[in-house]
């Protein structure tokens, strides 16, 4: 079995191998390998659904890794059909579990989601890896949790239970509009990456719910400064405009729930692209659409609305600052951070912010003219990033309309680079409309906004020489002058 440290040096070396950029790929929301299986199975009150890869037909299958999705509360396991069937016909195992947290009209506690995992394990350790005939395609080495709303916050524990599993070992946690009853969050062997989808329409679980999940989801610091930090993991969340609670499952709607809030049928192809572009990557090391889908802003599936990503890099990184600090003046470098005289700002925690959504520190920053900048200075030891390829940050909007007036540059040795404008690399994230959790069918019109942040993505080979980076420069300009904005997570990566 590979372990996840060693399986964080195998996708280093993946990275470097394969192509990062899927122009010439199939979408991966239609793409397809192979053929498809699936039964359904009742083991000790357990139901589920098993689906896999066909070999010349369903007597047999091909070696692959294992899916354990767990359902939401108001859906039933046929209603994830869609995915079960789109990860086998593109080589992984699925068993769709029915365990379901308990105190349907109240928030169900810690032990509700425990009990809730360790039922769902049971089936899948007792009869699916120990008495299904397909079990010897199993790869136990490379596992990924797949939840939906309660599903989506009992998978954290279930990674938790398997984080020090001799045989099965998790590799990649999945959330779709997942709910955040209790205090449990992946950590440390856990995983070594999580993705996050969630509707900005969604009246049931709000958005803001797996942003504070993706933000408390291992640590923001640096992979290996000053020593290897065991708590990073690779994350990334995908926010889509107008997507909604219930248009993560059924096919077609044949509940009241989807029927209140209206099928959309382009949320569950977008859902399986990414979900088959991350786990991909991280079970099977093939990184095709990776760079594009998922570090990147490109969208499967044609869903028609906006999505906004933000993504850590879990492997190679080098935070300038993630402001946890809680100070404006000393970046997570410990190098000092300068501003012009034009430039108000202070350090936010945004978990005190419920119109925020995030669960973290930020610099809110504004100038009120066009000579603004802030600068962070980097210490001597830490300026040479010829071993990264990107400037990346998170970086949003406190007023509605997106603007162009945001640049940044470095001061390579004595020289400054030409300004790089941001929004020619990604969207500056802007106040999005979303529901409060007790609007349901009311919830498109008149929804409040939610401040939130989106992680652009600039290549160093834009700003030319980078062996010997002393400061990064965010200037203020045009459009930008007089609006505010919330800065996080500056850093080189990979």
């Amino acid at each position: 079995m590979i372990s996840k440290m060693s399986y964080k040096g195998l996708v280093l070396i993946c990275l470097i191998l394969i192509p990062v950029s899927s122009v010439f790929a199939t979408d991966p929301a239609n793409n397809v390998s192979n053929g498809w299986c699936y039964n359904k199975y009742k083991w000790n009150g357990t139901s589920a659904r098993r689906y896999y890869p066909a070999n010349g037909g369903c007597s047999q299958s091909v070696y692959s890794p294992l899916i354990v999705i767990m359902r939401g509360n108001g859906f039933d396991i046929s209603d994830y059909h869609y995915l079960g069937r789109h990860l086998a016909k593109n080589g992984f195992i699925s068993a769709i579990v029915d365990p379901l947290t308990t105190s349907a009209f109240i928030a169900p506690d810690a032990s509700d989601y425990q009990a809730t995992a360790d039922k769902a394990w049971a089936f899948v350790d007792d009869f699916v890896w120990k008495r299904w005939s397909k079990r010897f395609y199993i790869d136990p080495s490379s596992v990924g949790l797949i939840g939906h709303s309660r599903g989506g916050e009992a998978v954290r524990y279930l990674a938790d239970k398997l984080a020090n599993d001799p045989l099965f070992d998790v590799k990649a946690v999945v959330g779709l509009a997942p709910t955040n009853h209790t205090n449990k969050f992946l950590g440390a062997g856990d995983a070594v990456a999580a993705l996050y989808i969630h509707g900005s329409k969604d009246g049931d679980v709000p958005p803001r719910k797996s942003i504070a999940a993706y933000d408390r989801t291992g640590n923001e610091a640096s992979q290996n400064d000053p020593a290897f930090n065991p708590h990073v993991l690779e994350k990334a969340f995908k926010l889509l405009l107008k997507g909604n609670h219930a248009s993560f499952t059924s096919e077609p709607a044949n509940n009241s729930i989807q029927n209140a809030f209206g099928d959309i049928a382009s949320q569950r192809l977008v859902t399986q692209g990414y979900v088959l572009a991350y786990l991909k990557a991280h079970l099977a090391n093939d990184f095709t659409w990776y760079q594009d889908y998922i570090r990147g802003d490109s969208v499967p599936g044609g869903y028609p609305d906006p999505v906004y990503t933000q993504f850590a890099e879990g492997f190679h990184r080098r935070v300038i600052d993630h402001f946890e600090n809680g100070v404006t003046n000393i970046n997570s470098l410990a190098g000092l951070v300068e501003k012009s005289t034009s430039v108000i700002w202070n350090t936010e925690n945004l978990g005190l912010d419920n119109e925020n959504g995030h669960s973290t520190f930020a610099l809110a920053a504004s100038s009120d003219n066009s000579n603004g900048w802030i600068k962070w200075n980097i210490p001597w030891g830490k300026r040479n990033a010829t071993d990264y390829d990107w400037l990346s940050l998170r970086i949003g909007q406190r007023s509605a309309g997106s603007v162009d007036g945001v640049k940044i540059q470095l001061l390579n040795s004595f020289f400054w680079s030409a300004p790089v404008q941001l929004s020619d690399y990604g969207p500056v994230a802007v106040p999005t409309a979303v529901c409060l959790e007790t609007e349901f069918t009311s919830c498109l019109a008149g929804a409040p906004p939610m401040e939130h942040m989106s992680t652009i993505h600039i290549p160093l080979s834009e700003f030319g020489f980078h062996f010997n980076v002393r400061a990064v420069r965010i200037l203020f300009e045009d459009d930008a002058v007089g609006e505010e904005f919330l800065i996080d997570n500056i850093a080189f990566t990979d």
